[in-house]
């Protein structure tokens, strides 16, 4: 059985990335949607830092 992980910005509350791993490229993507929806600068895109900023639902 497959497991998907969601990404969801608490910001805005949209779905930013849905992936049966997170990796890289996954980790960017948010890290570019939560800069732009919450006004920062730059985040570092690493999973540890995005998930002030995003839920993960695991399904």
């Amino acid at each position: 059985m497959r497991r998907t992980f969601t990404l969801l910005c608490k910001g805005c509350g949209r779905r930013i990335v849905e992936a049966e791993r997170i990796g890289e490229e996954e980790e960017a993507t948010a890290a570019a949607h939560v800069a732009a929806c919450f006004g920062l600068a730059r985040i570092p895109p690493r999973l540890e830092v995005l998930l002030a900023y995003v839920d993960v639902r695991v399904d």
